[in-house]
């Protein structure tokens, strides 16, 4: 992937009105008596301002604060498959040049790593000499074991507009600078090593671009941005990769794979994939996909609307009926839709997830007729079966079992459609009958019991969702023009999954991605 490097500016350097006032600022800390905590010795705590970057560039595309390395160079040997460090060079203003520090705060760690001042460096360009280089202002290492994590020196080409401003060369080891790694730069700090008055930037390896296209199963409704399963497997991919992961994403809630109409609406700025004001289907998502020749994974679901959840479980829903049409939208559209896909992003990986029996034979009585109104089934249709749940159960089951089926064989059908190692999996998130509604040990959004709801609202339902954002989508859903129906909008989370159901899916992802070689192979499980 072709990532642009140039120098970055994080501060704004230049002028002689803006020299003047950081010098104040440098001198101007500690005037007086000294900061509480200041190390011993120290009359003063002077702050250090980062003013540009060399070799470091931030996201070409999406929303990032963070900076990754373009110059990888070799330790200690021009062999280019000997380890690397990264090398780039801050611009910073300080009246203290003998006694900057810096160190690295990674954001899945309580240990910082503090990088060693040492001389600079000697050999060829292209190569580091931290195993055998002599230190700086830290000393020289007392084992004399090389300095694995990098480390930092005064470098040739001081600014030359002020006295203040000195250029710094910082070598880093992969292993140490993650996702979302802090570097700090500071002269002072307190008497337990906290840094006063520091400057920072973040930092990661690279940037890794995701896209999250599907229906509400994939948008998360009823769940909070960090317990979605798009933002649990970002996070893995962070945790395990060093790359910061950038999402877009365009799942919304109530897509279908279908396009219903020839102009369809947009789901633009500020259209909430939980309550969306217009409904975009997942073809045309994937037609209104960014960047498509720059993702690294596409997470991607669909055929659940098509096929239709009221239709799903109403009792009068003829299982073979279902079967035919669940093969339809899970299979044969499916293919369509991720041969679309592969057109427009032939490099990226691509997930597919399944979906989840909604009601089962272990589901209670209790709720399943306020879920079935809530979804719009009519209660004659529920009067009209001799035993609603179980017919319920049944179509669900049946709708589980061959969407499975169907998913996995699209993909298959994908595979095998062009040369190489395959570039998509499915991902089962393994729910079982016990997980269903009102099951035992659920891992969907069940109802519960809300007597002052039910007074604003006035209906005669006595159990309502479950899940924290029922508050949001009760006055999303009332906003004008946004739901056709009242009721399905503020049940909207209802048989979705909960945080255990996304950890659950979390785990099917990252089995995927690990057999896609997106990740190591190695077995790990997702974790609250």
């Amino acid at each position: 992937m072709s990532k642009r490097s140039y120098s970055a500016f994080v501060g704004t350097p230049g002028g002689l009105a803006l020299t003047a006032l950081v010098a104040g600022s440098l001198m101007g800390w500690g005037c007086g008596a000294p900061q509480a905590g200041a190390s011993s010795g120290s009359a003063t705590s002077s702050k250090v301002y980062i003013v540009s970057t060399e070799n470091l560039e931030s996201a070409p595309l999406g929303p990032s604060d963070s900076w990754a390395p373009s110059r990888w160079i070799s330790v200690g040997s021009e062999d280019t498959t000997s380890p690397r460090m990264a090398e780039f060079f801050l611009t910073v203003a300080t009246d203290r040049p003998e006694s900057l520090k810096i160190r690295l705060v990674p954001a899945q760690s309580d240990s910082p790593v503090r990088l060693r001042h040492v001389a600079p460096p000697t050999t060829p360009a292209g190569t580091s000499s931290l195993d055998s280089r002599s230190t700086g202002g830290d000393g020289p290492a007392s084992d004399g074991s090389r300095l694995q994590d990098g480390g930092f020196w005064l470098a040739e080409g001081t600014a030359p507009t002020t006295p203040l401003y000195h250029r710094i060369g910082v070598q880093i080891a992969p292993s140490a600078m993650s996702a979302n790694t802090w570097l700090e730069v500071y002269v002072s700090e307190t008497s337990t090593g906290e840094p006063i008055h520091a400057d920072r930037i973040k930092l990661t390896r690279g940037f890794f671009y995701m896209a999250v296209v599907g229906d509400s199963a994939m948008w998360g409704n009823g769940l909070r941005e960090g317990d979605k399963f798009s933002t649990r497997v970002a996070r893995r991919i962070e945790e395990e990769t060093g790359q910061e992961v950038v999402r877009f994403t365009y799942a919304i809630s109530g897509a279908e794979i279908v396009p219903k109409k020839t102009e369809e609406a947009i789901c633009g700025e500020g259209c909430m994939g939980e309550v969306p004001s217009a409904v975009t289907s997942i073809t045309r998502q994937v037609e209104n996909m960014l960047h498509p020749e720059e993702m690294d994974l596409i997470l991607l679901d669909g055929c659940g609307n098509d096929v239709n959840m009221k239709h799903i479980l109403s009792p009068q829903t003829d299982p073979v009926e279902l079967e035919e049409t669940t093969r339809r939208y899970c299979g044969a559209e499916m293919i369509g839709l991720l041969e679309k896909v592969r057109s427009r992003s032939p490099q990226a990986p691509i997930v597919v997830t399944g979906y989840f029996p909604f009601v089962s034979e272990e589901s209670v009585e209790s709720g399943a007729e306020e879920m079935a109104l809530a979804l719009g089934i009519a209660g004659e249709d529920l009067e009209g079966s001799d035993d609603p749940l179980g017919a319920m159960a049944r179509n669900s089951a049946v709708f589980h079992r061959v969407s499975g089926e169907s998913l996995a064989a699209a993909v298959a059908a994908l595979n095998a459609s062009g040369p190489g190692a395959p570039l998509a999996a499915f991902a089962d998130p393994g729910y079982g009958p016990e997980n269903s509604i009102f099951a035992p040990e659920s891992w969907l959004w069940n109802l519960t019991a809300n007597p002052e709801l039910e007074q604003i609202l006035g209906i005669e339902l006595r159990l309502f969702p479950e899940d924290p954002l029922l508050d949001y989508r009760l006055e999303a859903c009332r906003e004008p023009g946004v739901a056709i129906d009242l009721i399905p909008c503020v049940y909207g989370s209802v048989a979705h999954p909960n945080p255990a159901g996304a950890r659950a899916y979390t785990d099917a992802v990252v089995d995927a991605l690990r057999q896609l070689e997106v990740l190591p192979a190695s077995a790990a499980s997702d974790t609250p």
